[in-house]
Protein backbone atom coordinates (compact mmCIF):
# COMPACT_ATOMS: atom_id res chain seq x y z
CA UNK A 1 0.00 0.00 0.00
CA UNK A 2 1.24 3.48 -0.86
CA UNK A 3 2.11 5.26 2.38
CA UNK A 4 2.36 9.02 2.73
CA UNK A 5 5.85 10.05 3.85
CA UNK A 6 6.89 12.90 6.10
CA UNK A 7 9.51 15.23 4.61
CA UNK A 8 11.37 17.91 6.54
CA UNK A 9 12.18 21.03 4.45
CA UNK A 10 15.95 20.46 4.62
CA UNK A 11 15.48 16.90 3.32
CA UNK A 12 13.49 17.88 0.29
CA UNK A 13 14.75 17.55 -3.25
CA UNK A 14 12.61 18.88 -6.04
CA UNK A 15 8.88 19.05 -5.43
CA UNK A 16 6.58 17.99 -8.26
CA UNK A 17 2.87 18.68 -8.04
CA UNK A 18 0.77 16.60 -10.43
CA UNK A 19 -2.61 18.24 -11.06
CA UNK A 20 -4.94 15.39 -11.94
CA UNK A 21 -8.50 16.35 -11.10
CA UNK A 22 -10.06 14.27 -13.88
CA UNK A 23 -11.52 10.74 -14.09
CA UNK A 24 -10.29 7.39 -12.79
CA UNK A 25 -8.43 6.22 -15.89
CA UNK A 26 -6.83 9.62 -16.45
CA UNK A 27 -5.51 9.68 -12.90
CA UNK A 28 -4.35 6.06 -13.05
CA UNK A 29 -2.19 6.37 -16.17
CA UNK A 30 -0.31 9.28 -14.57
CA UNK A 31 1.51 6.67 -12.48
CA UNK A 32 4.02 6.05 -15.27
CA UNK A 33 4.82 9.78 -15.09
CA UNK A 34 5.19 9.54 -11.30
CA UNK A 35 7.57 6.59 -11.58
CA UNK A 36 9.68 8.49 -14.13
CA UNK A 37 9.93 11.44 -11.76
CA UNK A 38 11.13 9.14 -8.98
CA UNK A 39 13.63 7.45 -11.29
CA UNK A 40 15.12 10.67 -12.66
CA UNK A 41 14.90 12.64 -9.40
CA UNK A 42 15.27 10.04 -6.60
CA UNK A 43 15.17 12.63 -3.80
CA UNK A 44 12.08 14.37 -5.12
CA UNK A 45 8.67 14.54 -3.55
CA UNK A 46 5.62 13.85 -5.69
CA UNK A 47 2.43 15.54 -4.55
CA UNK A 48 -0.81 14.70 -6.31
CA UNK A 49 -3.87 16.94 -6.46
CA UNK A 50 -6.90 14.74 -7.16
CA UNK A 51 -10.62 15.26 -7.09
CA UNK A 52 -12.58 13.93 -4.14
CA UNK A 53 -14.04 10.89 -5.93
CA UNK A 54 -10.73 9.53 -7.16
CA UNK A 55 -8.36 10.53 -4.37
CA UNK A 56 -7.56 6.89 -3.57
CA UNK A 57 -6.51 6.26 -7.18
CA UNK A 58 -3.74 8.78 -6.55
CA UNK A 59 -3.07 7.73 -2.94
CA UNK A 60 -2.41 4.06 -3.69
CA UNK A 61 -0.18 4.65 -6.71
CA UNK A 62 3.44 3.60 -6.64
CA UNK A 63 5.69 6.59 -5.96
CA UNK A 64 3.07 9.13 -4.84
CA UNK A 65 4.17 10.69 -1.54
CA UNK A 66 1.19 12.83 -0.62
CA UNK A 67 -2.31 13.51 -1.91
CA UNK A 68 -4.45 16.63 -1.59
CA UNK A 69 -8.14 16.57 -2.42
CA UNK A 70 -9.59 19.22 -4.69
CA UNK A 71 -13.33 19.04 -4.05
CA UNK A 72 -14.45 20.86 -7.19
CA UNK A 73 -18.14 20.12 -6.58
CA UNK A 74 -17.98 20.96 -2.87
CA UNK A 75 -15.81 23.24 -0.76
CA UNK A 76 -13.49 24.13 -3.66
CA UNK A 77 -16.26 24.93 -6.14
CA UNK A 78 -15.85 28.15 -8.12
CA UNK A 79 -13.33 30.96 -7.74
CA UNK A 80 -13.62 31.34 -3.97
CA UNK A 81 -13.26 27.60 -3.51
CA UNK A 82 -10.10 27.66 -5.60
CA UNK A 83 -8.69 30.50 -3.50
CA UNK A 84 -9.49 28.51 -0.37
CA UNK A 85 -7.58 25.51 -1.72
CA UNK A 86 -4.54 27.56 -2.75
CA UNK A 87 -4.34 29.26 0.66
CA UNK A 88 -4.39 25.90 2.44
CA UNK A 89 -1.96 24.15 0.08
CA UNK A 90 1.39 23.75 1.90
CA UNK A 91 3.64 23.52 -1.18
CA UNK A 92 3.03 26.89 -2.80
CA UNK A 93 6.68 27.18 -3.81
CA UNK A 94 6.99 23.80 -5.52
CA UNK A 95 9.56 23.40 -8.27
CA UNK A 96 7.12 22.12 -10.87
CA UNK A 97 3.40 21.83 -11.40
CA UNK A 98 2.38 19.36 -14.08
CA UNK A 99 -0.93 19.92 -15.83
CA UNK A 100 -2.29 16.59 -17.05
CA UNK A 101 -5.06 18.52 -18.82
CA UNK A 102 -4.74 22.13 -19.91
CA UNK A 103 -7.75 23.98 -18.55
CA UNK A 104 -8.49 27.15 -16.63
CA UNK A 105 -8.51 25.49 -13.21
CA UNK A 106 -5.15 23.81 -13.74
CA UNK A 107 -3.62 27.01 -15.10
CA UNK A 108 -4.60 29.07 -12.07
CA UNK A 109 -3.54 26.38 -9.60
CA UNK A 110 -0.18 25.87 -11.27
CA UNK A 111 0.63 29.58 -11.35
CA UNK A 112 0.02 29.99 -7.63
CA UNK A 113 1.67 26.81 -6.34
CA UNK A 114 4.81 26.30 -8.44
CA UNK A 115 7.79 28.11 -9.91
CA UNK A 116 7.36 26.44 -13.29
CA UNK A 117 4.42 24.84 -15.10
CA UNK A 118 4.87 21.80 -17.33
CA UNK A 119 2.34 20.82 -19.96
CA UNK A 120 2.22 19.56 -23.54
CA UNK A 121 0.63 21.77 -26.15
CA UNK A 122 0.13 19.13 -28.82
CA UNK A 123 -0.16 15.36 -28.46
CA UNK A 124 2.14 13.15 -30.51
CA UNK A 125 -0.24 10.77 -32.30
CA UNK A 126 2.36 7.99 -32.07
CA UNK A 127 2.22 8.00 -28.28
CA UNK A 128 -0.36 6.33 -26.05
CA UNK A 129 -1.98 8.55 -23.46
CA UNK A 130 0.21 6.92 -20.83
CA UNK A 131 3.40 7.75 -22.76
CA UNK A 132 2.06 11.22 -23.54
CA UNK A 133 1.67 12.02 -19.84
CA UNK A 134 5.26 10.97 -19.10
CA UNK A 135 6.73 12.81 -22.09
CA UNK A 136 6.14 16.16 -20.38
CA UNK A 137 9.39 15.54 -18.49
CA UNK A 138 11.37 15.92 -21.73
CA UNK A 139 11.01 19.65 -21.16
CA UNK A 140 13.33 19.51 -18.14
CA UNK A 141 15.58 16.47 -18.61
CA UNK A 142 17.52 14.69 -21.33
CA UNK A 143 17.38 11.39 -19.44
CA UNK A 144 15.43 8.47 -20.89
CA UNK A 145 11.68 8.50 -20.28
CA UNK A 146 10.58 4.93 -19.58
CA UNK A 147 7.09 3.62 -20.27
CA UNK A 148 6.61 2.11 -16.82
CA UNK A 149 3.57 -0.10 -16.20
CA UNK A 150 1.27 1.67 -13.75
CA UNK A 151 0.94 0.09 -10.33
CA UNK A 152 -1.94 0.38 -7.88
CA UNK A 153 -0.68 -0.96 -4.57
CA UNK A 154 -3.43 -2.75 -2.64
CA UNK A 155 -3.53 -5.96 -0.63
CA UNK A 156 -4.19 -9.26 -2.38
CA UNK A 157 -7.32 -10.23 -0.50
CA UNK A 158 -11.08 -10.29 -0.66
CA UNK A 159 -12.39 -7.64 1.77
CA UNK A 160 -14.05 -9.26 4.77
CA UNK A 161 -17.49 -7.89 3.95
CA UNK A 162 -17.50 -9.83 0.66
CA UNK A 163 -16.17 -13.12 2.04
CA UNK A 164 -19.65 -14.65 2.20
CA UNK A 165 -20.50 -13.44 -1.32
CA UNK A 166 -17.39 -14.39 -3.29
CA UNK A 167 -16.27 -18.02 -3.06
CA UNK A 168 -12.56 -18.02 -3.87
CA UNK A 169 -12.52 -21.82 -4.13
CA UNK A 170 -14.49 -21.49 -7.37
CA UNK A 171 -13.62 -20.05 -10.79
CA UNK A 172 -14.50 -16.37 -10.69
CA UNK A 173 -14.25 -13.65 -13.31
CA UNK A 174 -14.94 -9.92 -12.96
CA UNK A 175 -17.12 -8.33 -15.61
CA UNK A 176 -17.51 -4.60 -16.33
CA UNK A 177 -19.61 -3.93 -19.46
CA UNK A 178 -20.62 -0.32 -18.74
CA UNK A 179 -18.69 2.94 -19.12
CA UNK A 180 -19.49 6.64 -18.99
CA UNK A 181 -20.18 6.68 -22.75
CA UNK A 182 -22.96 4.73 -24.52
CA UNK A 183 -20.69 4.11 -27.51
CA UNK A 184 -18.27 2.19 -25.28
CA UNK A 185 -20.89 0.06 -23.49
CA UNK A 186 -21.22 -3.60 -24.37
CA UNK A 187 -24.61 -4.24 -26.04
CA UNK A 188 -26.95 -6.18 -23.75
CA UNK A 189 -27.30 -9.10 -26.16
CA UNK A 190 -23.52 -9.56 -26.24
CA UNK A 191 -23.31 -9.38 -22.45
CA UNK A 192 -26.07 -11.99 -22.08
CA UNK A 193 -24.29 -14.31 -24.50
CA UNK A 194 -20.95 -13.85 -22.74
CA UNK A 195 -22.32 -14.42 -19.23
CA UNK A 196 -24.20 -17.55 -20.30
CA UNK A 197 -21.09 -18.88 -22.03
CA UNK A 198 -18.90 -18.20 -18.99
CA UNK A 199 -21.46 -19.84 -16.68
CA UNK A 200 -21.45 -22.94 -18.90
CA UNK A 201 -17.67 -23.13 -18.43
CA UNK A 202 -18.04 -23.07 -14.66
CA UNK A 203 -17.26 -19.39 -14.02
CA UNK A 204 -19.00 -17.29 -11.41
CA UNK A 205 -19.42 -13.92 -13.08
CA UNK A 206 -19.00 -10.90 -10.77
CA UNK A 207 -20.62 -7.78 -12.22
CA UNK A 208 -19.05 -4.50 -11.14
CA UNK A 209 -19.89 -0.91 -11.93
CA UNK A 210 -21.10 2.35 -10.45
CA UNK A 211 -24.03 4.68 -10.88
CA UNK A 212 -27.63 4.32 -12.03
CA UNK A 213 -26.60 3.31 -15.52
CA UNK A 214 -24.78 0.20 -14.26
CA UNK A 215 -27.66 -0.54 -11.89
CA UNK A 216 -30.18 -0.46 -14.75
CA UNK A 217 -27.90 -2.57 -16.92
CA UNK A 218 -27.64 -5.21 -14.19
CA UNK A 219 -31.43 -5.24 -13.81
CA UNK A 220 -31.81 -5.82 -17.55
CA UNK A 221 -29.38 -8.73 -17.37
CA UNK A 222 -31.44 -10.24 -14.54
CA UNK A 223 -34.57 -9.88 -16.67
CA UNK A 224 -32.73 -11.92 -19.31
CA UNK A 225 -32.18 -14.66 -16.70
CA UNK A 226 -28.44 -14.07 -16.42
CA UNK A 227 -26.71 -15.56 -13.40
CA UNK A 228 -24.09 -13.31 -11.78
CA UNK A 229 -22.98 -11.77 -8.50
CA UNK A 230 -24.01 -8.11 -8.48
CA UNK A 231 -21.50 -5.70 -6.88
CA UNK A 232 -22.77 -2.56 -8.62
CA UNK A 233 -22.38 0.45 -6.28
CA UNK A 234 -21.19 -1.98 -3.62
CA UNK A 235 -17.45 -1.34 -3.40
CA UNK A 236 -15.02 1.45 -2.79
CA UNK A 237 -12.21 1.89 -5.30
CA UNK A 238 -9.73 0.28 -2.92
CA UNK A 239 -12.06 -2.67 -2.25
CA UNK A 240 -12.56 -3.16 -5.98
CA UNK A 241 -8.80 -3.11 -6.46
CA UNK A 242 -8.39 -5.78 -3.80
CA UNK A 243 -11.09 -7.96 -5.40
CA UNK A 244 -9.55 -7.57 -8.85
CA UNK A 245 -6.11 -8.47 -7.53
CA UNK A 246 -7.42 -11.48 -5.65
CA UNK A 247 -9.67 -12.86 -8.43
CA UNK A 248 -7.08 -12.00 -11.05
CA UNK A 249 -9.32 -12.07 -14.17
CA UNK A 250 -11.27 -9.16 -15.65
CA UNK A 251 -13.31 -8.56 -18.79
CA UNK A 252 -13.96 -4.85 -19.23
CA UNK A 253 -14.94 -2.23 -21.76
CA UNK A 254 -12.90 0.96 -22.02
CA UNK A 255 -13.50 2.48 -18.60
CA UNK A 256 -11.77 3.13 -15.27
CA UNK A 257 -12.19 -0.46 -14.07
CA UNK A 258 -10.14 -1.63 -17.05
CA UNK A 259 -7.21 0.56 -15.98
CA UNK A 260 -7.61 -0.52 -12.36
CA UNK A 261 -7.59 -4.18 -13.39
CA UNK A 262 -4.29 -4.23 -15.22
CA UNK A 263 -2.75 -1.85 -12.65
CA UNK A 264 -3.22 -4.47 -9.90
CA UNK A 265 -1.88 -7.22 -12.16
CA UNK A 266 -5.16 -8.92 -13.07
CA UNK A 267 -5.37 -10.70 -16.42
CA UNK A 268 -7.41 -8.10 -18.24
CA UNK A 269 -9.41 -8.57 -21.43
CA UNK A 270 -10.03 -5.07 -22.80
CA UNK A 271 -12.97 -4.57 -25.15
CA UNK A 272 -12.96 -1.46 -27.34
CA UNK A 273 -16.12 -0.78 -29.31
CA UNK A 274 -15.43 2.73 -30.56
CA UNK A 275 -13.45 3.13 -33.79
CA UNK A 276 -9.66 3.67 -33.61
CA UNK A 277 -7.56 5.35 -32.27
CA UNK A 278 -8.46 3.11 -29.32
CA UNK A 279 -4.75 2.38 -28.89
CA UNK A 280 -4.34 5.78 -27.25
CA UNK A 281 -6.05 4.33 -24.16
CA UNK A 282 -5.43 0.61 -24.51
CA UNK A 283 -2.72 -0.91 -22.28
CA UNK A 284 0.41 -1.83 -24.20
CA UNK A 285 0.68 -5.61 -24.39
CA UNK A 286 4.48 -5.17 -24.48
CA UNK A 287 4.61 -3.91 -20.91
CA UNK A 288 1.30 -5.39 -19.69
CA UNK A 289 1.80 -8.98 -20.79
CA UNK A 290 -1.24 -10.02 -18.75
CA UNK A 291 -3.60 -8.00 -20.98
CA UNK A 292 -5.36 -8.67 -24.27
CA UNK A 293 -7.06 -5.96 -26.32
CA UNK A 294 -9.97 -6.58 -28.70
CA UNK A 295 -11.43 -4.08 -31.16
CA UNK A 296 -15.10 -4.79 -31.90
CA UNK A 297 -14.84 -8.51 -31.11
CA UNK A 298 -17.46 -11.22 -31.40
CA UNK A 299 -18.28 -13.12 -28.26
CA UNK A 300 -16.78 -16.21 -29.85
CA UNK A 301 -13.43 -14.44 -30.17
CA UNK A 302 -13.46 -13.58 -26.47
CA UNK A 303 -14.56 -17.01 -25.25
CA UNK A 304 -12.10 -18.74 -27.59
CA UNK A 305 -9.32 -16.58 -26.15
CA UNK A 306 -10.35 -17.46 -22.57
CA UNK A 307 -10.38 -21.17 -23.43
CA UNK A 308 -7.01 -21.12 -25.23
CA UNK A 309 -5.38 -19.01 -22.54
CA UNK A 310 -6.61 -21.31 -19.78
CA UNK A 311 -7.30 -18.38 -17.48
Amino acid sequence: MSMEKTFQPEQLGKIFVVIGTSALGDVMICNSLVQNIKNIYPDSKVVFIANKTYQDIARYQKGVDEVFVYDKKGIHKGLFGMIKFIRSFPYRNANYAIMTYVNERSWVLSKFIAKKTLYIRKKDSNLSMQEYRSSVLKQITDKEIINYPVEFEVENKIPEKFSNIIDTSKKNIIFCPVSTSPTRDLPINMAVELINNLNSQGYNVIFTGAGNKSKEYANTLKQNNCDFINLVNGTTIVELGQILKSIGILISVDTGTMHLGYAVGAKTICIFLEPPPHKSWAPSEKIYKHTKTFQNPTMKEITDYINKSNI
